[in-house]
């Protein structure tokens, strides 16, 4: 089949460089003539329109438009065609299209100019599916059970975590005479339940791992960095707003601390009652400040601009307050942070490794209650808690399995930074043979290393495991290479020059290249490939200009996935804002002139 396709390619590439004088009356009449071309043919070639318009390939919008020209050849051409669907027989894989079952709708279709400076419509592509779909969901979700409150505490404690820590960027001028850690695991525990008790931001700040606050201030800088600083600087006093418009009270506390080695210990709160309460009028001033902010950007504008509207002042304060009334507060003791053995299973149906031919970790069929439980590690003499490794710790044990902290990957600093990316790579393909990525671990800043080590253990049938080795034995990685855009202090951007991937498909040799710039396939000889030299709508969108950043730590190189991924997005984010401020977003007319190649790509695989 991939050889049919790279031949259709080709095709559509010749077809793609013919100028209106090289048409022809067989490419004219060919259904395999991407829709792109026939509407260049209809509107520059008015010999050929007779061919076009019996051509089954022609989209009804585009036929409806060749009507109009009252043309008598033009319209002997789709008399024929509506008193009997042609069939023409596919030269390629035999089949037989027909008028009705010809594409209509490939890629995104450019309109055809009429003569009077008006365009033809091009075809909808909409379906009823979705709204079937919605449908449906709506009625699962009303047949579905009432979901014990005990997820609630727990995600709620989960994501309190991560919140904050994410938030870390916004705290940094003013935290540092709360940052000192704790004498002992129980000690550190104690400073985050006491920083809630009494709604200290810095000191609940101050509680969390020093390694961690930075990462994601690093990661959540690194996004910020692309817009606009006063911007910023409001988000992060919504979030503090949220923040402050909770409360938290905690009495009869006590914990059991189990120490897991190499400095990490496991903190479950053994009693204690707790109440979460909530200020209706704070949350529903935090939430209208926070839609006005939004109405004033560019997403408000465009959210107005296609029919949506947003909610009174008024209107949000009575359903915030009534909504706050009617759930807080909310009390909960010790033993409502134990998870059943008989609840794991619902909401947590599998944990996804991601990667090729990685299949899901199912949980264990014996599952024990879980207790949910803090991280702590200890961090130049002092003890803090880890929102990453409590997470993470959490998640393993909610799949019947024990985190070993033991195997939490050793780093594996680099020399240099494009050194750095290469080795991570190699690792990965490394890991892929035992489904031990530790090793690729090790190449990640010190917060991701740590989480990275706890992942579930892959168990496989024999069945499972002849499937996967086969797919993994014909990969090999035969190039990877790296350099160095621009460094900025402690911080590399990194290019992909090349990386290469052999593999065997039903014995034949396939190549997989990838630069920052192109990528491409090799197969049985013939290469495909596709750049973004070619596609100008994506290199406005800044696709070009994506990084992968390494970061320099203990006196050696390593990789922030987190920082790259921030990056990538505050990239495109900022460009998709430059696209919609200079009116060429929701332009589908300059979508279509700058899709370049990918239109006639997307028109020729949807033939198949």
């Amino acid at each position: 089949m991939f050889p049919l396709v790279l031949g259709r390619y080709a095709l559509n590439e010749r077809l793609n460089e013919m100028t209106p004088d090289e048409y022809t009356a067989e490419v004219a009449s060919n259904p395999h003539t991407p829709a792109l071309t026939l509407q260049d043919i209809a509107k520059t070639r008015p010999d050929l329109r007779p061919m076009v318009a019996a051509n089954p390939a022609a989209y009804p919008d585009l036929v409806n438009w060749l009507a109009g020209l009252g043309d008598p050849h033009v319209d002997a051409a789709i008399a024929q065609r509506n008193a009997s669907p042609q069939a023409v027989t596919d030269p390629v894989n035999g089949s037989v299209p027909t008028q009705d079952n010809a594409p209509t709708s490939a890629a995104p279709l450019a309109p055809v100019p009429l003569p009077d400076g008006h365009v033809a419509p091009t075809p909808s592509t909409g379906t009823t599916a979705d709204a079937g779909s919605e449908q449906a969901q709506s009625a699962g979700d009303a047949g579905r059970a009432p979901r014990s409150r005990r997820g609630l505490w727990i995600g709620l404690g989960v994501g309190a975590l991560a919140l904050v820590a994410a938030g870390a960027f916004a705290l940094n001028h003013f935290v540092f005479s709360k940052i000192s850690g704790a004498d002992s695991p129980e000690a550190a525990a104690n400073n985050l339940v006491m920083a809630l008790t009494e709604s200290d931001e810095i000191a609940l700040y101050g509680a969390l791992s020093p390694a961690e606050r930075e990462y994601f201030g690093d990661v959540m800088g690194q996004f910020s960095t692309h817009f606009d600083d006063a911007s910023n600087e409001k988000w992060a006093e919504h979030a503090l707003a949220f923040y402050d418009s909770f409360s938290f009270e905690a009495s009869s506390v006590n914990y059991e601390v189990e120490d897991l080695g190499d400095d990490v210990a496991r903190i479950t709160i053994a009693e204690g009652e707790f109440t979460l309460d909530a200020d209706g009028d704070k949350v529903a001033d935090a939430v209208n400040n926070l839609l006005v902010e939004v109405e004033a950007t560019s997403l408000g504008e465009l959210i107005t601009q296609e029919g949506g509207t947003f909610p009174s002042p008024q209107e949000v304060a009575d359903d915030v307050t009534t909504g706050i009334a009617e759930e807080f507060p909310v009390t909960f003791t010790a033993e409502d942070l134990i998870i059943p053995a008989s609840e794991l299973g619902s909401g947590l149906d599998s944990f996804s490794t991601g990667g090729l031919g990685v299949p899901d970790v199912q949980p264990s069929e014996d599952l024990e209650d879980v207790a949910f439980a803090l991280v702590a590690v200890k961090e130049d003499g002092s003890w803090f808690i880890s929102p990453q490794l409590t997470a993470a710790d959490l998640q393993v044990r909610m799949m019947g399995q024990a985190p070993d902290y033991g195997a939490l990957p050793a780093a594996v600093p680099a020399d240099s930074p494009e050194e750095a990316a290469e080795q991570m790579v190699r690792a990965a393909f490394e890991g892929l043979d035992t489904l031990d990525f530790s090793a690729m671990a090790g190449h990640f800043v010190t917060a991701e290393r740590r989480a990275a080590g706890l992942v579930p253990t892959v168990e496989l049938s024999a069945e499972e495991q002849a499937e996967y080795d086969e797919i993994v034995s014909s990969l090999s990685l035969s190039d990877v290479s790296y350099s160095v855009d621009r460094v900025e202090g402690d911080t590399a951007y990194l290019i992909l020059d090349n990386l290469a991937v052999d593999m065997s498909v039903e014995g034949l040799p396939y190549t997989f290249t990838m630069s920052n710039d192109c990528a491409g396939v090799n197969a049985s000889g013939m290469t495909m490939s596709m750049c973004m030299r070619d596609i100008p709508a994506l290199q406005e969108l800044g696709l070009s200009d994506l990084r992968l950043i390494a970061r320099e730590e203990n006196g050696g190189w390593v990789v922030s996935s987190g920082q790259s991924s921030a990056d990538s997005l505050g990239v495109v984010g900022s460009q998709a804002l430059r696209l919609y401020e200079e009116g060429k977003l929701t332009d589908e007319q300059w979508w279509m002139d700058n899709l370049g190649i990918l239109s006639q790509y997307g028109a020729m695989m949807s033939e198949y």
